[in-house]
């Protein structure tokens, strides 16, 4: 049985709403339930009924049962019915189907991208996912600056990818990429490059030595 009361203006007066396995009473549905100062039930009176007896029929022709929110006619002195605390008005929780309030606190990114919030309640939450840009030529991306690339149409239309979902490629949160060349070889054509450079230079000194040679023999 679930009876619900609302509290109307006067004073230790209350309407009820009775429901049993879903399904209103026949009669004695509706009502009015007023209480005394000690909380002691003073008055039950439904809208329409037999007496203060909420009748109901249960289904499978099962007989109708007389229900007695009051607990008067009870021989049980523990039973009293209805009763209202003598003390302030206070609401408690019978469900619950919401969360209590919280403010984000960290955020994680999983391997496949998705970036969860943990809240101060207790609460964790995806909040959004990192797509990865997959291009058919990605050297011909232009450069925007603060290591940012534009698609340009030497690059092709990019191809949104999901982290270990539509490719291989894992997402990894917190990590500073290291250098994605070979610093041996980057080193040994530099060393290419600078001896190179110093030939040509000793050509171009040579070359100018034998011209100034040249010059001074005709005088």
């Amino acid at each position: 049985m679930h009876i619900t009361l609302m509290e109307s203006s006067s004073a230790n007066k209350w309407t009820y709403d009775v429901k049993i396995e879903g399904q209103r009473p026949i009669t004695g549905a509706f009502g009015t339930d007023v209480f005394n100062e000690d909380g002691s039930n003073r008055l039950f009176k439904p809208t329409e009924g037999v007496d203060t007896d909420v009748e109901f029929v249960p289904a499978g022709g099962v007989q109708t049962l007389l229900i007695d929110l009051t607990g008067s006619r009870q021989t049980d002195p523990a039973i009293t019915g209805l009763t209202q605390f003598s003390s302030p008005s206070t609401a408690g929780v019978a469900t619950l189907d919401g969360r209590s309030p919280g403010s984000l606190q960290r955020i994680f990114i999983s391997p496949d991208g998705v970036i969860e919030g943990r809240f101060d309640n207790g609460e964790t939450m995806d909040l959004a996912r990192v797509i990865i840009a997959d291009f058919e030529n990605p050297g011909g991306l232009e450069r925007t600056g603060g290591n940012l690339y534009a698609e340009t149409e030497n690059s092709g239309r990019r191809r949104e990818e999901r982290a270990t979902v539509t490719t291989g490629t894992q997402v990894i949160s917190g990590a500073l990429e290291l250098s994605n060349v070979d610093m041996a070889t980057e080193l040994t054509d530099l060393i290419t490059s600078q001896r190179g450079f110093q030939a040509n230079s000793r050509v171009v000194t040579t070359t100018d030595q034998m011209l100034a040679e040249t010059v001074n023999l005709k005088q």
